[in-house]
């Protein structure tokens, strides 16, 4: 199944589901401050409501581009992603949608989002029963939050009290399908305590949905989040850093749901590498190293959706990072990639053909503000 099929899917569900289209939000995402949207990004909830928790009723579709850099520095900083699943950039879709709706249609929404994503595994062809899926197996919300935290990092939810097992994710996914495996998880993959610096958003179940490859690998497809609590935040210390110090009830409930839509076609493919599928081989086969070839598309990216002056001092030095990878290549080799990324991408990302040559620009200001003595053309 091509990215054209499979998108061309997905615009159908949304379509019948009658729901608004929201436009993708740009990677240069304010609610990511210093760093790229790295996930589906409800910009246009904050900036109608000026927060994520004091929302009304509100429905929602989207494709949306992310970039995450953290998946491109493990798999690609040594150049050697054999038997890779992540990208740098890649795309993520809903498929019943994103609905924020009253604490007491919470349980009847996810019932919708449950069902129509095993609707739609099942109509793109994977196989059920290679199919699992991970749900929230309780913990306490102080040991949730730790459980990313590298050694000496600053925990910032204070909270001990213990939040439940999903037993309503165990409850419909066993209803829908008696074929997929269920796992319990009692971390941050399965149970979400987003704090960020700009806004405070509600926290909730996580589902994440894996399938199971030729190699017995488990690749992560697709997740679906039910937020039912809200955080409560205060700023302390001279900094003002922000500190979870309470978890209560929310009276809303935010059921979203998304697939990345390169894992569905290596998923459907069967391929050992992501660069393997139809949609990146062709990419592979320009004799460029892996990590070249998808810095060029998260700047590819960048340079759509933003300029050079307009990123921030943090997202300039990450840009120029992955513009360094490229030191060893000429402005017309890069180029010819940008083009060839822009027609795989051409069903999802129009744009992307609009801006190649305002990528090569921004590179070629890059080599001039860094001369390197390796006489760039």
């Amino acid at each position: 199944m091509t990215l054209q099929e499979l998108t061309g899917k997905l615009r159908q569900l949304h379509e019948r589901s009658g729901t608004q289209y929201t436009p993708q939000t740009s990677v240069v995402s304010p609610l990511f401050p210093g760093q790229f949207n790295y996930c589906l990004d409800e910009r246009h909830l904050f900036e109608k409501y000026g927060n994520l928790i004091d929302l009304q009723e509100e429905h929602f579709q989207k494709i949306q581009p992310a970039i995450r850099l953290a998946d491109f520095d493990t798999a690609y900083g040594k150049q050697s992603p054999n038997g890779n699943d992540h990208l740098g950039t890649f795309t993520l879709s809903t498929v019943s949608g994103g609905h924020v709706i009253s604490a007491n249609e919470g349980t009847h929404q996810y019932d919708i989002a449950v069902k129509g994503m095993l609707d739609f595994m099942r109509s793109i062809g994977l196989d059920e029963s290679r199919l699992k899926v991970t749900y929230f197996s309780g913990n306490t919300a102080k040991n949730v939050e730790a459980s990313r935290k590298k050694n000496g990092q600053s925990k910032r939810v204070l909270v001990e009290s213990y939040i439940p097992a999903d037993d309503l994710a165990v409850q419909t996914w066993g209803e829908y399908s008696k074929e997929l495996a269920l796992e319990g998880c009692n971390t941050r993959d399965n149970f979400l305590t987003t704090n960020w610096d700009v806004t405070t958003a509600p926290w909730g179940y996580r589902n994440e949905i894996l399938y199971n490859m030729p190699d017995g690998r488990w690749l992560d497809i697709g997740t679906i989040e039910r937020c039912t609590m809200r955080p409560v935040v205060e700023q302390r210390g001279d900094g003002l850093e922000r500190y979870v110090t309470d978890i209560k009830p929310w009276d809303k409930c935010f059921v979203v749901d998304s697939v990345g839509l390169e894992r569905l076609a290596l998923a459907l493919e069967g391929r050992e590498s992501i660069y393997a599928t139809s949609l990146l081989e062709p990419l592979a086969g320009t004799g460029y190293a892996l990590a070249e070839l998808e810095s060029a598309r998260m700047l590819h990216r960048v340079f759509s959706d933003a300029d050079w002056k307009s990123l921030s001092p943090r997202r300039k030095e990450k840009t120029n990072a992955l513009m360094r990878k490229l030191d060893e290549r000429s402005l017309d080799g890069v180029k010819d990639i940008l083009r060839l990324n822009a027609r795989q991408y051409a069903s999802i990302f129009p744009e992307l053909a609009k801006s190649v040559d305002a990528c090569i620009s921004e590179l070629a200001a890059y080599r001039e503000r860094r001369p390197t003595g390796k006489g760039f053309k």
